[in-house]
């Protein structure tokens, strides 16, 4: 086992694993969908640099993400595609184990709206982007919209149907 320091506590890397001391009382970072193994460097930078980490993972990134779960401290799985199936997943995770988010992000574009609609005031309460912007900003047409009704720079654009 060996001691990894960190400001006011200490952690222990255990089989391959970041283990903290103190685990009942300290606080994680939420990560959503650690994406493919190529990214294993970077995780195992944000865990040693921030600390402990429970990763959100839906089912149908479950064999993508896998690589990942050997590293965190917590694992969070859930079935359906729904922002509210997230939710309903961390706060189970949250009431069960006593732990708590203090922080939330995500490094994949599948994960930028279950981000947000997470850290909102009436679930984490953390900062990010509003879920009604970041959805605003993920479709062309409507980004370009509200660039122009901003007076900003913007292309022209139409929103082209097809059936």
């Amino acid at each position: 086992r060996t001691l990894l320091p960190r400001p006011g506590r200490f952690w222990a890397m255990e089989n391959g694993q970041c283990q903290d001391l103190d685990a009942k009382s300290s606080e994680l970072l939420l990560i959503i969908m650690p994406g493919r193994s190529g990214r294993e460097a970077v995780l195992s930078r944000i865990i040693h640099e921030v600390g402990p980490v429970a990763m959100l993972v839906p089912e149908r990134f479950l064999e993508a993400s896998a690589w990942a779960k050997h590293l965190v401290t917590a694992w969070i799985d859930f079935k359906g595609p729904g922002l509210e199936d997230a939710w309903r997943a961390v706060s189970q995770w949250m009431a069960s184990s006593g732990r708590s988010i203090s922080g939330c992000t995500t490094w994949d574009e599948w994960g930028i709206e279950m981000c947000a609609y997470l850290c909102a005031p009436e679930r984490l309460h953390l900062p990010y982007t509003p879920l009604s912007t970041v959805c605003q900003v993920r479709n062309k047409f409507h980004f370009r919209e509200a660039c122009r009704q901003a007076a900003l720079p913007s292309c022209r654009c139409a929103n082209v149907h097809r059936k």
